[in-house]
């Protein structure tokens, strides 16, 4: 399952990639932070306890059906995401340090390689082109 605590969760974002095509990064992460509050909030109540909500049955439809995974087997695996998407750079952090322990991941420390520069503005397409018209 993919959620904002696992190392494989940020969405891909190398800069220049993602400066080339900032309009469909922006929809990407306006999308993206949608779902998280979406899922968030069809699991946890407002006071922040873990409970099925009324938009959960859809929600577990949902995500069975595009991963083939049976509804009953995903809710009783529902992991915490953050509502608005962020990532827990410390317990990725965490994460890391047990990989490291196995020897599974280089020794350095991995928080600086989390870019958290802003985008650029979108480029026009006569900017990608290079023309003006």
């Amino acid at each position: 399952m993919w959620h904002p605590t696992s190392p494989a969760a940020p969405p891909p974002r190398r800069r220049k990639w993602a400066n080339d095509r900032g309009n469909t990064v922006k929809r990407f992460l306006t999308a993206y932070r949608k779902g998280m509050r979406d899922f968030h909030d069809a699991f946890v109540t407002p006071d922040g306890k873990r409970q099925d909500g009324p938009t959960a049955p859809a929600v577990l439809a949902l995500m069975s059906r595009f991963t083939g995974v049976a509804a009953d087997d995903i809710a009783r695996a529902i992991p915490y995401v953050d509502p608005e998407g962020r990532i827990d750079t410390d317990s990725v952090a965490r994460q890391i340090a047990w990989y490291k322990i196995a020897e599974s991941v280089e020794r350095r420390d991995q928080r600086a390689r989390v870019d958290r520069q802003p985008l650029r503005a979108p480029k026009t397409r006569e900017q990608v082109r290079g023309t003006n018209g």
